[in-house]
């Protein structure tokens, strides 16, 4: 396996000190309900679902 170049390594490190990261568990197959439901709504990803739905909750409270 090649090893990952210094540059790049960095590059990870730089983005990742910019962002949090949340986990959270859900019961078995229900990973891939949202992720179809995140879909038939038109995001890209299941991070920006739940993103989107989290904002939304915020800014509605």
């Amino acid at each position: 396996m090649a090893k990952t170049p210094d540059s790049m390594l960095e590059a990870i490190r730089r983005y990742q000190s910019k962002h949090d990261e949340i986990r959270f568990r859900v019961p078995s197959g229900q990973k891939e309900q949202i992720q179809e439901q995140a879909k038939k709504r038109g995001f890209s990803s299941l991070s920006a679902y739940l993103k989107h739905l989290v904002d939304k909750d915020m800014h509605n409270a």
